[in-house]
Formats: structure tokens, sequence, C-alpha cells
């Protein structure tokens, strides 16, 4: 990764990540092409997090996270975002939102059964207690500097409160396989003998 401020906190976060890694698979940077109706025709997930179909074989919840670093900041008179004092190009909240509906459109067999949310990542700033958060967000949605420290613990506060609000029954060994098979999956090129 190069050296700034999104990849440092990318960094530090694929590192916080490795306390979960047991329990949860993690996918780092995937970029989509859509293919599926309602999907965005491009787009990239910092992290997807999903849960090991260990409980009788199942897979029931699936996150996606956006890293931002930097003191993040959000004025709300502006309806801008700032990252170290400067606009972001595009909201957090809606990058992240757009992007996980994205990937219930491209697999509605897996988010049939799977509950699937998405959270930001701020691992620079934190969040002052009990602040009043604007309406596209909630207390669960953020994963500050301080509960970043703390990444299990704020995983699986996130993956109880999603199971509580959906209680969704998780899919089968074989749909999150050919999910995770996708993710992974890689190509060759050949060379032609002409």
């Amino acid at each position: 990764l190069p050296n700034n401020v999104e990849s440092n906190a990318e960094k530090f976060i694929f590192n916080q990540l490795q306390s979960v890694k047991d329990k949860y698979d993690i996918y780092y940077s995937k970029a989509f092409v859509g293919k599926a109706p309602k999907e965005r025709r491009e787009y990239e997930i910092d992290f997807i997090i999903a849960e090991k179909p260990r409980n009788h074989g199942k897979c029931e919840v699936i996150f996606c996270i956006e890293v931002k670093g930097g003191i993040i900041e959000y004025n709300g008179k502006k309806n801008e975002w700032l990252q170290n004092g400067n606009p972001l190009k595009k909201a957090p909240d809606r990058q992240a939102s757009s992007a996980t509906h994205s990937l219930v459109n491209r697999y509605p067999s897996l988010a049939k059964d799977v509950s699937i949310d998405w959270a930001l990542c701020f691992p620079d700033c934190e969040l002052p207690h009990d602040a009043p958060l604007p309406p596209s967000l909630n207390y669960n949605k953020i994963i500050d500097k301080r509960s970043a420290l703390y990444l299990d613990e704020a995983i699986d506060t996130m993956t109880q409160e999603l199971n509580n609000v959906y209680n969704k029954p998780g899919c089968n060994m074989h749909v999150y396989e050919a999910f995770k098979r996708e993710l992974l999956r890689g190509i060759g090129f050949v060379e032609t003998l002409s």
C-alpha cells in the first residue's frame, strides 16, 4: 500500500482484524463490476467481514466496512464530510450504504438468509461520548479510534445487534462457499501461438 493517510488507516485496521480471523473471514479491498439489476456499475469495499459458518454450518452476518483515515468531521448544514479539513468527494456513509446494497443485489441467494450491513471506521479520531448523530448514522455503524483498539469486541457487538434486528437464519455452507470462491477467484492468461 502507498504511504498515505488512507492506506495507513487501512493497514492499521487490517492488522487489528487479525484478532477476529478465527471467527470471521476477512476480505480486503474487493472491487466489483456490476452484473446484477440495481447493482452499481463499479464499486469497491474496503473490508468485507463474514462470520465463518460455524453455528450449524451457517454464515449469519456479513459487514461491509468503509475506512477513512485522518480527522473526520461531518457538517450537517452543508451536508458535507471533511477529512483533515478537506471536503471528501464521496460521503462515506453513502459510499458504504450504496456498496452494501449493490452486494445484496449481486448475491440475492446469500442476502435472503444472511444479515448484511455496513459500518464506517475512523481509526484516527474518536466520536465524543453521547455525541448527537445525524439521521443517517447510529452508534453501531461507527468504529472510531477507541473501538478500533478493541475491534474484536466492536465486531461481536455489531454482530449481536444485527442479529437482533434482522434475525435471519443464515445461509448454508454451499451458498457461503460459492460467495467465498467468487471473492477469491483468480484468472490466468495464456500466450497464443499464432
